[in-house]
C-alpha cells in the first residue's frame, strides 16, 4: 500500500513539474513569426513623413501683372511642383485668371474671363483659350491696357514653362486677328523686356 501512495505522488510530482515548465516555456516559433510579420505592415512614420513632403512640394513661379507706367510686375508665388509643361501653363493661366496676391495690382481681364483649354506643340508654341460667356469677343481697351494683358500671359508662360517660345490667344475658342483693335494677335507672340519693370 505504501508503495502505490508513494508512486501516486511521484506521477503526480512529475505532471506538476511538466506542466509548470511547460507555461514557463516561450511562445512557439510560429506565432513569434506571426508577431514579426505583422509588425512590418504598420506604417513607418518617417517614411510617411516623407511621402507626405514630396507630395506637397512646391515651386517658386512668377506671374506678371499689368502695373503703373504701362509696365508688368512680377509677383513671385509658390505653386504646386508640376512637372508636365502642359499641366504647368494651365496651372499658370489660372493663377493669372484669378488676379494678384498682393492687392496692389489690377488684374488683367474680366472676373468671368476661364480658361478653356490650353494646348502645347512640339515646336514650344502654347495655345490659351481664354473664355467668357458675357464677351463673344475681347473686351475692348486702350491699346496699353490690352498689351499688358496679352504681355502678362506671354511673359508668364515663356519665363516659368521651359519648353514654351512663345503664345496664341484664343477667344471663345477662335483665333482674332486683333484682341481688342490695338495688337496683332494673327501670330504668336513673344515676350517683350520693355515691358517689364525693372
Amino acid at each position: 500500500m505504501n508503495r502505490r501512495l508513494a508512486l501516486t505522488l511521484v506521477i503526480a510530482a512529475a505532471i506538476l513539474i511538466t506542466s509548470a515548465l511547460l507555461l514557463r516555456s516561450p511562445r512557439p516559433p510560429a506565432r513569434q513569426e506571426e508577431r514579426e510579420v505583422e509588425s512590418t505592415l504598420q506604417p513607418d512614420p518617417v517614411q510617411e513623413i516623407d511621402k507626405l513632403a514630396e507630395s506637397a512640394a512646391t515651386a517658386r513661379v512668377v506671374l506678371y501683372f499689368p502695373g503703373e507706367e504701362s509696365k508688368l510686375y512680377p509677383e513671385p508665388r509658390l505653386l504646386p511642383e508640376v512637372e508636365d509643361p502642359r499641366a504647368l501653363g494651365t496651372l499658370l493661366v489660372n493663377e493669372l485668371l484669378a488676379g494678384p496676391q498682393s492687392g496692389l495690382l489690377p488684374a488683367g481681364l474680366p472676373a468671368d474671363v476661364t480658361l478653356g483649354s490650353f494646348h502645347l506643340t512640339e515646336e514650344g508654341v502654347a495655345f490659351v483659350d481664354l473664355r467668357s460667356s458675357e464677351h463673344a469677343t475681347p473686351p475692348v481697351t486702350g491699346s496699353t491696357a490690352e498689351m499688358l494683358t496679352l504681355y502678362s500671359l506671354v511673359h508668364t508662360l515663356v519665363e516659368n514653362v521651359q519648353t514654351i517660345g512663345s503664345v496664341v490667344i484664343l477667344w471663345n475658342g477662335r483665333q482674332p486677328p486683333t484682341f481688342g483693335g490695338h495688337i496683332d494677335t494673327s501670330r504668336p507672340l513673344r515676350p517683350d523686356l520693355r515691358l517689364v519693370s525693372s
